[in-house]
């Protein structure tokens, strides 16, 4: 992604982060709160999982704060923002979905539309409409 349109995180709170970004995962996916915090690792919870870290990551936070925050260690984290990332790299829709997903947090509009998301690992797609 472009890191000139990113806009400035670092003064901005972790945990407020954390809670748009949650919202905007099981918005988006389908996926439970629960699920995400948990230990469970079907395909489509580690996916919408490691979407969180990517987000989060986007957000200029740590590795290890982020995973403290999922109960993962920064390794996890980091591996799960590197398979998002070439998935984006493979498939230009993702992609653009991704960067979407980043634009809706940073402007804080995290609720207000329900899109369509794709794994393109598994295919799983959100459980919702």
């Amino acid at each position: 992604m472009n890191t000139t349109t990113k806009c400035d995180f670092s003064e901005r709170d972790i945990n407020k982060d954390f809670e748009a970004v949650l919202e905007l995962v099981t918005t988006t996916t389908g996926i439970s709160r629960e699920q995400l915090v948990g230990r469970t690792r079907p395909d489509p919870v580690a996916h919408a999982r490691m979407l969180t870290y990517w987000l989060m990551r986007e957000m200029e936070h740590s590795l290890s704060s982020i995973g403290n925050l999922l109960n993962r260690d920064h390794g996890s984290v980091l591996n799960g923002c590197r398979r998002i990332s070439g998935w984006a790299e493979v498939d230009e829709r993702f992609k653009l979905k991704l960067e979407r997903m980043r634009k809706r947090v940073e402007k804080g509009q995290v609720s207000e539309i329900k899109p369509q998301w794709k794994c393109p690992e598994c295919g799983y797609t959100e459980g919702r409409a």
